[in-house]
């Protein structure tokens, strides 16, 4: 990740929602926790057990994901459109989606530069 800035007028800015950041599972037979980092906004869930029990005795526990358990961030989409004093004549203005993650939510409103 790089720092970069871009110059636009915010159009649209979605609710701050939950997003996970560390997926945690149970296991039905042994009753292990298992912590799954998430880096991207989809993810496949984990579905076997891989604790030492479970592997020893060749159970293949099954794994349930724990909500309460997980951690989440706060996320939100922001949406930006290229000021109209910058687009070529003729031309339509260019627009980018921007992903903000934990504190920097909230900070943008639509009609803002």
């Amino acid at each position: 990740g790089k720092l970069v800035l871009v110059r636009g007028i915010v159009t649209r800015c979605t609710e701050v929602k939950p997003m996970m950041a560390v997926a945690t599972y149970t296991c039905d037979r042994c009753g292990a926790e298992t912590y799954q980092p998430i880096n991207s906004p989809t993810f496949m869930p984990l579905q076997m057990c891989q604790s030492q029990d479970c592997v020893t005795n060749k159970s293949g526990g099954r794994l349930y994901l724990q909500t309460r358990g997980s951690k989440f961030v706060k996320f939100q989409e922001i949406k930006i459109q290229e000021h109209s004093d910058q687009v070529p004549v003729g031309n339509i203005p260019r627009s980018m989606t921007i992903f903000a993650r934990g504190e920097i939510t909230r900070q943008a409103q639509p009609g803002d530069h």
